[in-house]
C-alpha cells in the first residue's frame, strides 16, 4: 500500500469515527434532557384545539458510503448512488411532522411531509399524506386523497425510524419499489373484536415517481429530460389488501396491479426509427416493447408478524410479475430480535430472485459492415441495453445484524452492519460505478442512527 493511499485510508476512518461521535453527543444530550422533544410536541398541540394533533419523527443516520467505493449504497431506488457516496447522512436521515384533525363525528383529515434525500426534488414529492377520511360506521370508512400504498407490513410508517427495529427496512424487498404513496381513493372494512380482528382495504387510483435505476447517474436532478432519469405513472392503480390480528399474530396479504404509462415527446421519431432500421436489427420491435410500451405489473406479497415476550419474528415474501424489463422475481427477507431491557439485538436476513431473461441478439450477429455508418450508434444502444438489463436485476443475499438501545422515551440509537452477496450480472439497486457485473461480489456496509418521535 503507497504512503498516499495508507493517508487516504486513515483520513476515510478518522471522518468515520468523527461522524459516529458527533450522533453519540447528540445522543446523550436528548438522554440529559428527555423533555425536549415532549416539550416540543405540546408547544406545537397548544396552538391547535382538541380536535387537532401535531406529531413528527426525526432520524439522524450516518452509513459509511464512500466516493471511492465500487458499489454504491443505497436505501432504495428514489436515492441517487453518486450523491450517497459523497454524504453518508444523506442515506437514512429524515424528518418528518403530521397534522390530523377530526372536523366531525364522521369526517378527519390529515397530512404528513416528509424532508429526506430522493430524486425527485418538487415541492408535492416531499408531501406523502394528505387525505380526507369519512367514516361511515365502525366498519366501514372511505379515503380520498394521497394516502399510504399498502404493499408493505411497514407501509403505514415507513419512514418512521423509530417505530421498527431495524436501522432500514431490508432493501431486498422494499429498495426496489420506488412507491410509498398514491393519489386515489379507498375503501376499507373492519370486523371482528380484540380477540380476532379482520380488516379488508381495496384502493384504486394512480401513482407517479421519479427514481435513479442505476445508482450513479450525474445528471442534473432537477432536469426530468436528462438520460438516465426514470419518471413513472401508473394508471390505473388496484390494490387489495387483507390483515387479521389476533393475540401474538399479524398476518396480511395483498395484490396490486399497476398499468404503466409511457408517453413520449419523441415517439414518433422513435417509431420511424425502429421502422426504418428493423431490417438491419429485426429485434429493434421487440426491444422498444421490452423497454418503451406502456405495460403492466402484477405485484403479490404475504407477511407475518409473531411478537411473544421479549421475541419478535417477522417476515414478508413478494413475487413481481412484469411484462417489461424491471422488477421481475421473489423477494423476502427474515427477521429476528430479542429484547434484554432497553437492547434490542437482532438479525435480519434477506434475499431477491430475478430468473427473467432478456436476451437480444448482440449486434457483433448482425453482419453490418465495419463503416457502416450507423455501428457506433448500434453498439451504444446496445450497450446501453445490456446496462439496463442488469441495472436494478437482483439475484442476492444479505445478513444484517445490529442492536437498539432505547435510551430515552421515544428515542432509540441503532447500530447496524449489513454483509451482501451479489451473483454475477446482479446490478440490485446498489450498482456498480463501471456497470459491468461479471463476477459474483460480496459487500459490506455499517450503519449509525439516531431515531426518535415527538
Amino acid at each position: 500500500m503507497s504512503l498516499n493511499t495508507r493517508q487516504f485510508s486513515i483520513a476515510r476512518r478518522i471522518r468515520h469515527i468523527i461522524s459516529i461521535a458527533v450522533l453519540l453527543l447528540i445522543s446523550g444530550h436528548l438522554s440529559a434532557d428527555e423533555s425536549t422533544t415532549d416539550k416540543l410536541s405540546s408547544t406545537l398541540s397548544d396552538v391547535l384545539d382538541n380536535n387537532w394533533k401535531v406529531t413528527g419523527f426525526l432520524t439522524l443516520g450516518y452509513t459509511q458510503a464512500d466516493k471511492y467505493d465500487d458499489r454504491l449504497f443505497r436505501r432504495n431506488i428514489t436515492q441517487e448512488g453518486i450523491r450517497l457516496s459523497d454524504n453518508g447522512f444523506l442515506v437514512d436521515s429524515r424528518l418528518g411532522l403530521q397534522l390530523s384533525g377530526e372536523l366531525s363525528d364522521h369526517w378527519e383529515v390529515a397530512f404528513q411531509g416528509v424532508y429526506k434525500h430522493q430524486y425527485a426534488t418538487n415541492w408535492n414529492d416531499y408531501i406523502d399524506v394528505a387525505f380526507a377520511r369519512y367514516r361511515a360506521s365502525n366498519e366501514w370508512q372511505f379515503t380520498l386523497g394521497r394516502q399510504p400504498f399498502d404493499l408493505f407490513i411497514l407501509s403505514d410508517h415507513i419512514n418512521v425510524g423509530y417505530s421498527y427495529d431495524f436501522v432500514r427496512p431490508p432493501t431486498e424487498f422494499y429498495g426496489s419499489i420506488p412507491y410509498e404513496s398514491f393519489d386515489g381513493i379507498s375503501v376499507s372494512r373492519h370486523w371482528g373484536d380484540f380477540d380476532n380482528e379482520w380488516s379488508w382495504d381495496f384502493s384504486v387510483g394512480f401513482i407517479e415517481g421519479e427514481f435513479e435505476t442505476d445508482a450513479f447517474d450525474e445528471d442534473d436532478p432537477e432536469d426530468v429530460d436528462e438520460p438516465g432519469d426514470d419518471v413513472t405513472r401508473a394508471e390505473p392503480i388496484y390494490n387489495m389488501a387483507l390483515n387479521w390480528r389476533s393475540g401474538n399474530w399479524h398476518v396480511r396479504a395483498n395484490y396490486a396491479w399497476l398499468e404503466f404509462k409511457q408517453e413520449l415527446d419523441d415517439a414518433r421519431e422513435l417509431d420511424e426509427f425502429v421502422e426504418v432500421f428493423t431490417p438491419l436489427w429485426p429485434e429493434l420491435p421487440r426491444i422498444k416493447e421490452d423497454f418503451i410500451a406502456s405495460t403492466v405489473m402484477r405485484y403479490a406479497s404475504a407477511g407475518a408478524t409473531w411478537q411473544s415476550g421479549n421475541w419478535k419474528i417477522q417476515s414478508e415474501i413478494s413475487n413481481i410479475d412484469a411484462d417489461f424489463v424491471h422488477y421481475n422475481g421473489l423477494r423476502a427477507y427474515l427477521h429476528v430480535s430479542h429484547r434484554f431491557g432497553d437492547w434490542l439485538p437482532y438479525a435480519t436476513f434477506g434475499y431477491a430472485r430475478d430468473d427473467s431473461s432478456k436476451d437480444y441478439q448482440p449486434v457483433d450477429e448482425l453482419g453490418l459492415p465495419d463503416d457502416f455508418i450507423f455501428l457506433d450508434l448500434f453498439k451504444e444502444l446496445e450497450e446501453d441495453i445490456n446496462e439496463e438489463v442488469t441495472s436494478v436485476r437482483a439475484n442476492q443475499r444479505s445478513l444484517a445484524l445490529g442492536v437498539r438501545w432505547d435510551f430515552s422515551s421515544r428515542k432509540a440509537l441503532k447500530m447496524q452492519c449489513d454483509y451482501y452477496k451479489f451473483d454475477a450480472g446482479s446490478g440490485s439497486i446498489h450498482g456498480r460505478v463501471d456497470q459491468n457485473y461479471p463476477n459474483d461480489e460480496s459487500r459490506s456496509w455499517c450503519s449509525l442512527n439516531l431515531d426518535m418521535v415527538f
